[in-house]
């Protein structure tokens, strides 16, 4: 790796390590770590000292970082609250934007992680307001989004995003829906997926071995693990690992092809909307929609079928056909007591 992107490299790691919400103190010792693991490069306490003058004072970089030192707590931290290298001048088209996203933000400011987003956007529109004079709330105010319901678990997104972040193992409780007791369970956490307006958590079970799902909505304590290692996502890619499953519940072994026939009033917004980016159209006429999609079958994907009640017909396969006339013959049993 050339000098120049070492050196970007390694300011990118303290940048991060400074920004830790959880941990605001970082020794040269720790510092040096971290860049060694997370940039597998190697460096002196030298270099480092060299690499925080650079942040602080380098015209060319530009980058003035409020870095200060704590003799008592051994360590460097920032003394701007929110500060990164990353916070980037702004331009006209970035300013309208920030805009429209605070706009949209703006339904989801009772989740605590994004509440706090918004507010840190909603401060620099002030600013912008003054100095251009502009309203963004009239702006886009003939813009209204559909609103999203309270999800419990999003008080936990703050204390996730950190853990992934920075790489932290955590031990969460956990009570399943079917359990009578909650259980404890150390995972190293990879992922925040949202579906539906309800978040989960994807990540490594140190004891089972493998990723493991977890609605946050039913996590009731999460708390730092120091004593056990982090372990890396191993060819874990989000786009991949979903790339052939409707929803969150992930199932192991191949896709199916799954064809459905809706009809042609409900196909016309199947044409607008894809269910799965591998959805191609077989027949497209007066009497029905077919389309044909490479998919797991799992709860998500029978739920969206079920969704579109007598509108929609299972041809493909056997099995999926099978167990959608099962749930409706029960359905159906429920309303002839």
């Amino acid at each position: 790796m050339p000098a120049n992107k070492q050196l970007l490299s390694r300011i990118r790691v303290i940048d991060t390590c400074l920004g830790d919400s959880m941990k605001k103190y970082w020794s040269k010792k720790h510092l040096i770590e971290r860049i060694e693991s997370s940039a597998d490069i190697r460096i002196s306490e030298r270099t480092l000292d060299g690499d925080i003058e650079k942040m602080r004072h380098s015209s060319q970089l530009k980058y003035y970082a409020p870095i200060k030192y704590s003799k008592p707590k051994d360590g460097y931290y920032y003394a701007e609250e929110g500060y990164s290298i990353n916070n980037l001048p702004l331009n006209e088209k970035d300013i309208q934007a920030l805009e429209f996203a605070t706009t949209t933000l703006s339904q989801y400011k009772k989740i605590k992680i994004l509440a706090d987003f918004a507010g840190t956007v909603d401060k620099l529109i002030n600013v912008i307001n003054q100095i251009k004079y502009t309203d963004h709330e009239a702006l886009f105010s003939f813009i209204d989004f559909e609103k999203a319901p309270f999800s419990k678990g999003t008080e936990h997104l703050n204390v996730l995003v950190d853990a992934i972040k920075n790489k932290r193992v955590i031990e969460i409780v956990y009570q399943r829906f079917d359990d009578t007791e909650a259980k404890s369970h150390i995972i190293c956490p990879y992922l925040l997926k949202e579906y539906r307006n309800r978040w989960y958590l994807l990540g490594h079970h140190t004891k089972k071995k493998v990723i493991t799902t977890f609605g946050l909505d039913r996590i009731s304590v999460i708390k730092l693990v120091q004593q056990v290692r982090y372990t890396e996502a191993q060819n874990f890619n989000p786009e991949s690992y979903f790339k052939n499953t409707i929803g969150i519940t992930y199932q192991t072994g191949r896709p199916h092809v799954v064809e459905l026939a809706f009809t042609n009033l409900q196909g016309q917004y199947i044409k607008t909307q894809y269910l799965h980016e591998t959805q191609e159209i077989l027949i497209d006429n007066e009497k029905e929609l077919r389309i044909r999609m490479n998919v797991v079958i799992n709860y998500e994907l029978s739920s969206t079928i079920l969704s579109y009640g007598e509108s929609v017909k299972v041809i493909k396969p056997l099995s999926l056909k099978n167990d959608i006339k099962r749930i409706i013959t029960n359905t159906i049993k429920q309303y002839r007591k």
